[in-house]
Parts: structure tokens; C-alpha cells; sequence
């Protein structure tokens, strides 16, 4: 006869491994009752309401589904070539302007419709000769100065590559030598 709380007696021949697995098994389909009668009780305390089959429309009515979509504008410019230097020789100062030919070649790609910024800010030093610099590239020539400016460019679907030259205009007081690069470009979306 068995005890309250004791174990029924396992079969004469089985091994304990298959006692401890039954156990286990037992175990487990108990904890998975007691999870989904919880989850239940949770939903009807929450609210949950019964989901009703909805018909659906005849077939010969078409259906329609409208999807809209926002896309950020966004350019991006990858720079395949730069100088990193202006070089001024005494030729150039006495010219009164130093031209750089194809000192910047760079690929944009813009999604936006109106077009991007080719944007260029002035980073020298204050004791660099320069004032206003003439950009040509982009099917036209542009002048900005000293402190940097912009240029507009239309929208073009595919990737646009460019080669971008430059004439620096020198200063009175402009001296022959090695300088860091005056200007850094980026772009925007318009």
C-alpha cells in the first residue's frame, strides 16, 4: 500500500535513468499546463476579446491598397582624388593667381529630386595669400570666396563623377611656397 507523498514504486527491471526521465517529463507537461492556464487568465483580465471571421469581398471587386512612403534626401560624396598641397611659385605670384587643374575628382550619388550642394569652406591658415577662388567643373566656372561658398547642381539618377579645377587668386603681399590645401568640399541635399 502507498503513502500520501510517496512515490508510486517503479517496475521491478527498469533502470533509474528511465525512472528520472518519466519523472521529468511529467514534470514538464505540468509546468506547461500551469503556463498557459496563467496566459489565459492574464487575457481575459486584460481584456481579450474573441476574433471574429470577417468575410471577405466578393470577388469581383478589386482591392485597393495605398502605400506611401517618406525617403530622407540624402547626398553623399566620395572623394577619389585630392590634392593635399598648393604650391605657389614666384611665377604665380607675379601673375597674381596659381591654377590647379584637376586637383579634386569627386563622385556623388543624391536621391533628392531638387538636386545637391557642392559646398567648399575655406581651412587655411590665416596667413595663407589666397582670396577668391574660380571652380570650374560641373559644366561651369563658379567663384567663391575666401571663406568658401556653394555650388547648385541638378539631380541626375545615376551617380555623378566630376573633376574640379581651381584659380586662386593671390594676395598683394603673397609669397612663394607650400601650402595646405585651402579648401575642404562636402555636399548636401538641396
Amino acid at each position: 500500500m502507498q503513502k500520501v507523498g510517496e512515490s508510486p514504486p517503479h517496475p521491478p527491471g527498469r533502470l533509474i535513468g528511465q525512472v528520472l526521465v518519466d519523472g521529468g517529463l511529467r514534470l514538464q507537461e505540468k509546468l506547461i499546463t500551469a503556463a498557459l492556464v496563467a496566459a489565459l487568465s492574464m487575457a481575459e483580465a486584460a481584456g481579450a476579446q474573441e476574433i471574429r471571421k470577417v468575410s471577405a469581398p466578393p470577388a469581383t471587386e478589386p482591392a485597393q491598397i495605398r502605400v506611401t512612403a517618406i525617403v530622407q534626401s540624402r547626398a553623399t560624396m566620395r572623394v577619389l582624388h585630392q590634392e593635399r598641397t598648393l604650391v605657389v611659385t614666384p611665377q604665380d605670384v607675379a601673375r597674381g593667381y596659381v591654377d590647379v587643374p584637376a586637383a579634386s575628382r569627386i563622385e556623388v550619388r543624391n536621391n533628392n529630386r531638387r538636386g545637391f550642394l557642392l559646398v567648399f569652406e575655406g581651412i587655411s591658415a590665416p596667413d595663407a595669400p589666397f582670396g577668391k577662388v574660380s571652380v570650374r567643373g560641373f559644366e561651369r566656372d563658379v567663384e567663391i570666396g575666401p571663406g568658401g561658398g556653394f555650388v547648385p547642381h541638378s539631380y541626375a539618377p545615376a551617380p555623378v563623377t566630376e573633376e574640379l579645377s581651381y584659380r586662386f587668386s593671390l594676395d598683394r603681399d603673397a609669397r612663394p611656397g607650400t601650402y595646405s590645401w585651402p579648401l575642404k568640399v562636402s555636399v548636401r541635399p538641396m
